[in-house]
């Protein structure tokens, strides 16, 4: 299992590297998933114009596709996005926004999954259930799923063997399977869900841990870099809680977010750092 070092290592590999990261992602979260891959010490771009996906992706490092706010000009761009990408060896996530409400995102996902075979797919409880055909509880992008760990964990297992991916359950424990192995996140703030976007900064920072892969300093598989992000996200809600107790600002909070993902240096994260294997 990758150590806190190793993940700390991996970040200060993003920030030595400068990757380019193309972005397509949920416009209500635009802004703070380009401001955290800035703040994690990577480049983004986030074009989403069909025709200028050839040229674009296969200059990045990595891909991070968002099925937020969906649209069909948004699907055209996406296939394309990750058809260079899988021409160019180029590492993606998928996020899964959305799936457990509309049929029509779902059934795009699982062409996307087929046929281009995603390193990550990420979603919520709801997302991953849906896509696997399991029963679901949904309310808009949000999942109303028990937290039943167990299930979760088995889900995920069973996400990542079907697809022959890294599945990704995001939630108060974080889920991360390659199908032979299962680790839980514990880390994290009780006050996130109170901020919009959480989930779709972990999909943009899941891209530019993947990036890692491509380099010399490091090398990692998406299982790894899953894990990272999950760490990396979790521990920079919980430094953005410490300067909410001092101020009781909900903004500062969320402003403390893109902070900690700056500064978090290499003793946070080996002290702070809680993840498991979990046994399904």
């Amino acid at each position: 299992m990758i150590t806190p070092e190793e993940i700390f290592e991996m970040r200060c590999g993003i920030r030595l590297t400068r990757p380019l990261i193309h972005c397509i992602t949920n416009p209500v979260s635009i802004n703070d998933c380009a401001n955290a891959v800035l703040a994690l010490g990577a480049k983004p771009i986030m074009a989403e114009y069909e025709g200028e996906m050839p040229e674009i992706t296969s200059a990045a490092k990595a891909l991070s596709l968002n099925l937020g706010g969906i649209s069909e000009a948004k699907m055209d761009a996406m296939e394309a996005a990750a058809e260079t990408a899988n021409k160019h060896d180029i590492p993606f996530v998928i996020d899964l926004v959305g799936v457990g409400c509309s049929s029509v995102r779902r059934e795009f996902a699982k062409e996307i999954i087929k046929k281009y075979s995603p390193s990550v797919i990420k979603g919520n409880q709801s997302e991953i259930f849906a896509i696997c055909g399991l029963e679901h509880h949904a309310k808009g992008i949000d999942s109303e799923d028990s937290t039943d760990i167990k299930a979760a964990a088995e889900v995920v297992s069973e996400a990542a063997g079907r697809f022959k991916t890294v599945a990704l359950i995001s939630g108060k424990t974080d889920l991360i399977s390659d199908s032979k192995r299962t680790i839980a996140v514990e880390n994290g703030s009780e006050l996130m869900p109170y901020v919009t976007g959480m989930g779709c900064v972990l999909g943009v920072l899941t891209g530019s841990f993947l990036s890692v892969t491509e380099s010399s300093l490091s090398v990692r598989d998406p299982f790894d870099s899953a894990v990272s992000a999950a760490v990396t996200l979790g521990l920079a809600g919980e430094f953005a809680a410490e300067e909410y107790k001092k101020t009781g600002s909900l903004s500062r909070f969320h402003g403390g977010i893109i902070d900690g993902l700056f500064a978090m240096d290499k003793k946070f994260y080996t002290t702070n750092s809680r993840y498991h294997d979990y046994e399904t």
